[in-house]
C-alpha cells in the first residue's frame, strides 16, 4: 500500500501522444479541405462529401486538440487519498471535499466510448452532491449518479500517472481497513 497522503497527477506523456493524434487528424482534415476545394476551382473531379465534411472534422479535431493543450497545461493534483477518505479535485467535484472511507462502497472500472473510466460508488451520494453549490456541475453530477448506481466521482483512467490497478486496490485496502476499525 502507498503511504498516505497519496497524490495522483495527470500522465504527460499520454497527453502528448492524444495531442498528436488530434492535431495530425485536424491537419490532415484542413488538407482535404484544401486539396478538395482546389480540384473543385480548377474544374477537376472531387468529391462533394469530402467538401461538405471536412469543416465539420476540422471543428471536431481543433476543439479535441484545445482541450489536449489545456489538459497538459494542467499541473494541480487529480486525486487524493488520504486516512480519511477520497478527494477528487475535477471541476464538478472540488467543492465536495474529502468522501469518508466508511461511505465508499466499492470503485469500479468501466469503458465509456472509447475510454476507461474509474468510478467511485458510495453509500448516500445525495450527501456529497448537495455540497456542490453550482447548479449546473450539481445537475451533472447528480445526473450521472442516478445512471450509473450512486457514482459519486469518475474519471477517465488513462489520464491518469499512476498503476490504475495499484489504486483500486490501495482504494479496496482503505475500505476494508475502515470496515474492519468500525467493527
Amino acid at each position: 500500500m502507498q503511504r498516505l497522503p497519496y497524490h495522483i497527477y495527470l500522465n504527460k506523456k499520454i497527453i502528448i501522444i492524444r495531442f498528436a493524434l488530434f492535431l495530425s487528424l485536424f491537419l490532415i482534415a484542413v488538407w482535404m479541405l484544401w486539396y478538395n476545394t482546389k480540384q473543385f476551382y480548377d474544374g477537376q473531379i472531387f468529391h462533394p462529401e469530402v467538401l461538405f465534411l471536412s469543416p465539420f472534422v476540422i471543428i471536431g479535431m481543433l476543439f479535441y486538440t484545445i482541450r489536449e493543450v489545456r489538459l497538459f497545461d494542467n499541473n494541480e493534483i487529480q486525486i487524493t487519498l488520504n486516512h480519511k477518505g477520497i478527494i477528487f479535485y475535477g471541476k464538478y467535484f472540488i467543492e465536495i471535499g474529502v468522501v469518508n472511507w466508511e461511505d465508499i462502497t466499492r470503485c469500479v472500472e468501466t469503458k465509456e466510448q472509447y475510454e476507461t473510466v474509474l468510478n467511485i460508488i458510495v453509500h448516500q451520494p445525495d450527501i456529497y452532491i448537495n455540497k456542490i453549490q453550482n447548479k449546473k456541475n450539481r445537475k451533472k453530477v447528480q445526473t450521472y449518479c442516478n445512471e450509473n448506481g450512486n457514482v459519486l466521482f469518475w474519471i477517465n483512467a488513462r489520464l491518469l500517472n499512476c498503476d490504475l490497478t495499484e489504486l483500486k486496490r490501495n482504494i479496496f485496502q482503505m475500505i476494508d481497513k475502515t470496515k474492519n476499525t468500525n467493527n
